[in-house]
C-alpha cells in the first residue's frame, strides 16, 4: 500500500510557505489518495515487466508512473539494472513537470548517496523546466552550488523560536524536511545547538528533530550530542537533556549495543561517545550511592570515603559501574527516583544475602574490578579477565560472590583480600596505592 507521504510526493502540486495553502493542498491530496485503487504489486515483479518492456521497446513505452516508480527507487540495488542516464533523457523528452518535480524530491532523497553530482547536473542543465517553488528552493539554498548559504540557514534554524517557522521563512518546507537532505540538515542545526549551550534551545531543537525520527539517522545524532563533550564538561542541565534523550533513544550502552558510525574507522569515535556517555552514567550511579548512605549509614568514615571516590569518578578513571542495594536501600533508592525526575533514567541492581540497609559500588578502574561496601564493609579487587569475578549490570547478586575470590591487596610486607577502613585514615594512601599498583592508573 502507497503510504501518505508517497501520495503526497506523488499528486502534491507544488511547495509553499504558506500554511493555508498547504493544509489545503494536503486536505485535497488526501481525497485523491482515498479515490485511487491501489493495489499491492510484488516489487520485484515490477521491476521485472519494466525491465522486459525497456529491453524490447525502450523507455518512450513506459508510463509517466512508471519513470517516477524508476526515480524514487534510485537508492536501491534493484536499481542496477536501470540507467539513470537514459531515464533522464526520456524525461527531458517528455518535458513534464510532474515528472520533474518527482526527480527534485528522489535527489533530496539521495543528497548523500553516489547519485548526488548526477541529480545536480541535470537540475542545473533543466533548471527552467522545473516548477517555480522548487527554483525559488534552490536559489534560497544554492544546495546545487554552495552549502554555506544552507550553513547560514542551519544556524537560523538552531537559534529560533520556532524552527518549524523559520524554515518555512526559508522555504524548506515540511515535505523537505522528511526527506534524506531534511535529515541532513536537522543534524546540522542539531551541531549548532549544542554548540550555543543554552538547556531550552537544546531541548526545544532535539524535540524538533525527532518530531518524525523515521528519518534521523540515529547514529550521527549521539555523535553530535556527545563529541562536543569529549574535551570539555557540559553544564549538568546539558548533561541531564542529553543523557535522558539518549537513554530514551539508544538504552544504556554498558547494556545495549549502540549502532555505528558512517567512516568510522575501527569504531574509533563510537567508542569515544560510548565511553563518555557510561562515565556520565557511572557518576549518576556514585551520586546515587552516596546519597543512600548519607541516609542510611551512621558511618564516620563514609565522608572520606566519598570524597576519595569522587576524585576517581570526576578524572573519568572509572568506565564502568554497578550499583547493588539491599532490600531496605532499594525501597530508599526508588523513593529517591520517584520523588526527583532528574533520577528516572537511574537504575540499579539487588544484593541477597546482606543487611537489609548494605549498599554495594561494583567499578571498574583500568583492568581490575572494586567492590566498595556501604557502613562498616571492606573493599575487595579482582582482575577483570579472572575466574570469579563479579560481572557488571546483572539483576541480581547474592553477597557471597561480591566477597569471594578477591585478589590479595599488598599492604607492605602484608597481603590480605580486602581493606578494612581504618578510623585513623590511612587506608586512604593504602587503597591509593593498591589501584595504582593493579591497574596503572594513578590518580592526580
Amino acid at each position: 500500500m502507497m503510504t501518505l507521504l508517497e501520495a503526497v510526493n506523488r499528486y502534491g502540486n507544488s511547495y509553499s510557505k504558506d500554511f493555508t495553502f498547504f493544509f489545503t493542498k494536503l486536505s485535497k491530496v488526501c481525497e485523491k489518495f482515498q479515490k485511487q485503487d491501489f493495489q499491492t504489486v510484488d516489487f520485484n515483479q515490477r521491476l521485472y515487466k519494466l525491465n522486459e518492456k525497456i529491453n524490447k521497446n525502450g523507455l518512450s513505452i513506459l508510463r509517466n508512473s512508471d519513470l517516477r516508480f524508476l526515480i524514487n527507487i534510485v537508492n536501491l540495488k534493484e536499481f542496477e539494472n536501470f540507467n539513470l542516464f537514459e531515464i533522464f533523457n526520456e524525461i527531458e523528452t517528455r518535458n513534464k513537470q510532474q515528472l520533474f518535480r518527482t526527480i527534485f524530491n528522489s535527489f533530496l532523497n539521495n543528497y548523500n548517496s553516489k547519485y548526488k553530482a548526477t541529480f545536480q547536473k541535470f537540475i542545473i542543465e533543466n533548471y527552467k523546466k522545473f516548477p517555480t517553488t522548487i527554483r525559488e528552493f534552490l536559489d534560497k539554498t544554492s544546495i546545487l552550488h554552495s552549502v554555506n548559504i544552507l550553513d547560514s540557514i542551519s544556524r537560523e534554524v538552531a537559534i529560533s523560536e520556532n524552527p518549524n517557522f523559520t524554515c518555512t521563512n526559508n522555504l524548506i518546507s515540511e515535505f523537505i524536511l522528511v526527506t534524506k537532505f531534511g535529515a541532513l540538515f536537522k543534524l546540522d542545526v542539531l551541531k549548532y545547538a549544542v554548540a550555543l549551550n543554552d538547556e531550552d534551545q537544546l531541548k526545544k531543537i532535539i524535540v524538533w528533530c525527532y518530531s518524525n525520527k523515521d528519518i534521523m539517522p540515529n547514529s550521527e545524532v549521539y555523535y553530535i550530542l556527545l563529541s562536543n563533550y569529549l574535551s570539555m564538561e557540559p553544564s549538568a542541565g546539558i548533561k541531564r537533556i542529553i543523557t535522558d534523550f539518549l537513554l530514551n533513544v539508544f538504552k544504556d550502552p554498558r547494556l545495549f549495543e549502540w549502532p555505528d558510525l558512517d567512516n568510522d574507522e575501527n569504531n574509533i569515535k563510537k567508542q569515544s561517545c560510548i565511553k563518555l556517555f557510561r562515565q556520565w552514567l557511572a557518576l549518576d550511579d556514585l551520586n546515587l550511592f552516596i546519597e543512600i548512605i548519607n541516609e542510611t549509614a551512621l558511618d564516620r568514615m563514609w565522608k572520606e570515603r566519598r570524597d576519595f571516590w569522587l576524585r576517581y569518578f570526576k578524572n573519568k578513571l572509572v568506565s564502568d559501574v554497578t550499583l547493588i542495594l539491599a532490600s531496605s536501600s532499594d525501597k530508599l533508592a526508588k523513593r529517591i527516583r520517584e520523588s526527583n525526575e532528574e533520577s528516572n533514567h537511574l537504575n540499579w541492581s539487588k544484593l541477597l544475602g546482606g543487611s537489609s540497609n548494605h549498599s554495594v559500588i561494583l567499578m571498574k578502574i583500568g583492568d581490575i574490578i572494586i567492590s566498595e561496601w556501604s557502613h562498616n564493609g571492606a573493599t575487595r579487587f579482582w582482575k577483570s579477565n579472572q575466574i570469579g569475578a563479579p560481572e557488571f549490570h546483572k539483576r541480581i547478586y547474592n553477597a557471597a560472590e561480591l566477597r569471594k575470590d578477591s585478589i590479595p591487596l599488598k599492604f607492605g610486607a602484608v597481603e590480605s583480600t580486602s581493606l578494612i577502613h581504618d578510623s585513623d585514615g590511612k587506608w586512604r594512601k593504602k587503597l591509593e596505592k593498591n589501584i595504582e599498583y593493579f591497574s596503572g592508573v594513578k590518580i592526580i
